[in-house]
């Protein structure tokens, strides 16, 4: 028993595990060669999309700058300023009061200094030291600048003492060619904060300047400041265009403006960023791993649960294969062997009583074997008794009489055929040769009839009795009405693959309806057989010929009616291996 539960429980384990393993392979190959990659490009578009973003923010910075120079530049005051040789004193007032003007959002200051470095503007005076701008934009290198803006960087030197960024930017007459002057911003750094504050998990964002100077550092998880110079190759600083690249087990972007020279660079090692896609894949390990164990513990209560029945279902079996045929399942079984349970009871209950039926029917076969025995005696007594009449009719002279008991002995022991019902066919054409001759003795002048058997048919078995129905028939029904000149001829040969066994009579004949439905009659039951001739006469013996050849040799014998011009022609058609 516990070997059939084991089978059970490796047959449930691998029709459960089996699907949890396939769908577990199909999960991780279809994440590493479709979710993966697919995941990869997401992140390069989010990689891209975010560079973007950090480009859009420094350009708008830079625009409202641009945007405020060009103003400033454009006004008629400072323009008049510009071609004194040192602005009046008296217009002290009046620049502040226009550079102030134009502070707003991410300007703190605007600082305007006269061409000749003598006179500094504030909008806010109390908000830079005059000297220290004036160094500051004497330190810094505006040869090849005409109009273009230049970021600087104040580090301990700046007024507080806290890193400071300005945009210094030449200031020109727009008609006249005089030494220009120049606008100094104070740019505010939350701007440039929002640029590196856009870091996603795991990514570092840092602004450098023209020279690779890191400006503000950023870095969500990790040490600030960290920058590697081999993210951002020369020969791709100055063009102005966004590249994002997966290389080398990082994620990056890197942006050069053509304007500033400054840069945007972001960072991400790979595998901090698909943290997420293995934490998927961790899970979905986990879920499997869940799911297999709690299919071993469902499949030890399935097989806790159904074999318990199947066993008992089992021994029950067994038992009764041991010949214990009164063994019932007694025990209550759940709802799905129940009927397995009834239908073993239900089938014992049968065999019981087969068995029985078996029995009695042995009990009978051993009476139908004695009476069998006994009904034998009979036929050899007379048959011996037979042969003594003969010998005496013999002695005492009387010819008749002599010929008509050995017909009558020579039927009478070929019937017998030691009980077989197979004989040979020339045996069975001296059957009906001496039935033939009895009647002789009984009709007289009615009819005469002669045998023809060739020597390989004569050697044929076929089953007895079959000849002298018919010959019975032809007698009774073809003779019908004459008083003399019958005539019956039996003729055994081979032909076609078969044994033929051939009756032809000149009597009256049968309708062709008759002769139609004789030929067919394999399916007519014998009430229809004898519905076939007149009067309701007869058909007892042709339906009997029929039923046993029908019975030993299936479709492997056909009957043959024909119009023999008078009479009729009956052909018995044997297949050959079935004679042998």
């Amino acid at each position: 028993m516990s070997l059939v539960k084991n089978r059970i429980r490796t047959r449930l384990l691998l029709c459960i595990l089996a699907p949890i393993i396939a769908v577990f392979v199909v999960t991780r190959v279809s994440i590493s060669l479709v979710i993966r990659p697919y995941l990869e490009e997401l992140l390069m578009d989010r990689s891209a999309y975010m560079g973007e973003r950090r480009i859009d923010q420094f350009d708008s910075l830079q625009s409202q700058l641009y945007s405020t120079a060009q103003s400033l530049i454009g006004n008629e005051t400072i323009q008049d300023s510009l071609r004194r040789e040192s602005p009046y004193r008296t217009d002290h007032m009046q620049f502040e009061k226009i550079l102030r003007y134009y502070v707003f959002d991410d300007i703190l200051n605007i600082t305007y200094v006269s061409s000749d470095m003598t006179q500094v503007f504030h909008a806010y005076q109390t908000s830079t030291n005059p000297g220290w701008v004036l160094e500051l934009i004497g330190d810094t290198d505006l040869s090849d600048n005409y109009a273009k803006p230049v970021w600087i960087v104040a580090g301990d030197d700046a007024p507080g003492g806290e890193k400071q960024f300005y945009v210094l930017q030449k200031l020109r007459h727009l008609t006249i060619d005089v030494a220009p002057g120049y606008l100094l911003y104070h740019v505010r750094q939350a701007p440039l904060e929002q640029i590196v504050s856009t870091a996603g998990e795991a990514e570092r964002v840092t602004v450098l300047d023209s020279a690779g100077a890191v400006l503000f550092p950023h870095e969500s998880g990790g040490e600030a400041g960290a920058y590697d110079p081999e993210l951002f190759s020369a020969d791709a600083r100055y063009d102005g265009r966004l590249r994002v690249a997966l290389e080398n087990g990082r994620l990056t972007s890197r942006y050069a403006d053509p304007k500033t020279g400054w840069q945007i660079v972001s960072c991400a090692d790979y595998d901090d960023v698909m943290g997420r896609y293995n934490g998927l894949q961790a899970l979905i390990t986990t879920i499997t791993v869940i799911i297999a164990i709690g299919g071993c513990a469902l499949i030890y209560l399935l097989t806790f649960h159904y074999t318990r029945p199947i066993t008992t279902i089992t021994r029950s079996l067994q038992s009764f294969e041991n010949g214990r045929f009164q063994v019932r399942i007694e025990q209550r079984l759940p709802d799905e062997f129940a009927i397995i349970g009834e239908s073993f009871n239900h089938m014992a209950d049968r065999i019981d009583t087969l068995i029985a039926d078996v029995e009695r029917s042995r009990e009978d076969l051993k009476v139908a074997e004695l009476d069998s025995l006994m009904y034998q005696i009979n036929p050899h007594f007379i048959y011996n008794t037979l042969n003594n009449i003969y010998m005496l009719a013999r002695m005492s002279g009387q010819r008749k009489l002599t010929t008509l008991i050995d017909s009558l002995s020579r039927f009478l022991r070929i019937s017998l055929s030691k009980g077989s019902s197979i004989i040979m066919v020339r045996d069975e054409i001296e059957h009906v040769s001496s039935y033939l001759a009895i009647q002789q003795t009984r009709y007289g002048e009615l009819f005469d009839y002669d045998t023809e058997v060739d020597i390989q048919a004569s050697q044929a078995m076929v089953l007895k009795f079959i000849l002298q129905p018919l010959v019975e028939n032809a007698i009774s029904h073809g003779f019908a009405g004459m008083e003399k000149g019958g005539h019956i001829a039996i003729r055994a040969y081979t032909g076609e693959g078969g044994i033929c066994l051939e009756i032809a009579d000149n009597g009256c004949g049968m309708s062709p309806a008759v002769m139609e439905r004789l030929e067919s009659a394999r399916s007519l039951t014998a009430q229809e057989l004898r519905d076939l001739f007149p009067e309701r006469e007869g058909g007892y013996g042709i339906g009997n010929v029929i039923a046993r050849l029908s019975l030993y040799y299936g479709d492997g014998y056909s009957l043959l009616f024909a119009d023999n011009h008078p009479g009729t022609r009956c052909v018995i058609k044997i297949q050959e291996e079935l004679c042998k």
